[in-house]
């Protein structure tokens, strides 16, 4: 905009147009976190498709993960790396199993 004063012309500046916020209806939100899952196509190329940010999906991801495993399912998980480990590296000797190294 112009406007005078003092017979010059100054600019002012007009208010920049705030950012549009699409969206996304649930249903289009979960199949896209379903195709995510299935890992058939990388983020990006998904993103693109439906005309989203990546950080928008990677977010996305991240409001449904757990913070952390609980103790019982630590545990679980570290017996179940445990005996892998033993099968994939039966030459290992004794030592590694109980945790001296």
């Amino acid at each position: 905009m112009c406007r005078m004063r003092g017979g010059g012309i100054i600019k002012t500046r007009e208010k920049p147009m705030a950012h549009k916020r699409h969206v996304i209806p649930a249903d289009v939100k979960e199949q896209i976190l379903e195709r995510v899952k299935l890992g058939e196509q990388s983020i990006p190329e998904i993103a693109a498709e439906h005309g989203l940010n990546n950080t928008t999906i990677y977010k996305w991801l991240g409001k449904r993960t757990e913070a952390h495993p609980s103790w019982m399912q630590y545990n679980k998980l570290a017996l179940s790396t445990n005996i892998l480990e033993r099968i994939a590296y039966p030459d290992v000797g004794r030592e590694r199993w109980l945790g001296c190294w």
